[in-house]
């Protein structure tokens, strides 16, 4: 969205969800915003969020409109491995020793 052609749509929706949370949402992206998208699908139910890419018809983006409006979340495929993708990758805390560990507690 303009002007900065950034994640204003996320944030916008952002917003929305919190002051309206009844709302059904579905974002149309340019690109993949994991952190972004994550914020948005965790606020819960009747949410979207799809590449512009992907809506290819009328038929289809109607029926994506109707499952979310009936309480589902449509989450696309690229965003799904995506996700995937980031929960493999190890936890930066892994390749401490035991000792570097229980400097670091508290």
């Amino acid at each position: 969205m303009p002007p900065k052609y950034e994640a204003e749509g996320l944030h916008a929706a952002e917003v929305i969800r919190r002051e309206m949370p009844q709302v059904a949402i579905l974002v149309l992206s340019a690109y993949v915003a994991v952190r972004d998208a994550m914020d948005l699908l965790e606020s819960g139910e009747r949410v979207g969020y799809l590449l512009k890419t992907r809506v290819v018809d009328v038929e289809m983006f109607h029926d994506v409109l109707a499952r979310i409006i009936s309480g589902a979340s449509v989450v696309d495929p690229v965003l799904v491995r995506e996700l995937v993708a980031a929960r493999r990758t190890e936890y930066p805390l892994d390749v401490l020793s035991r000792r570097e560990h229980e400097v670091l507690a508290p």
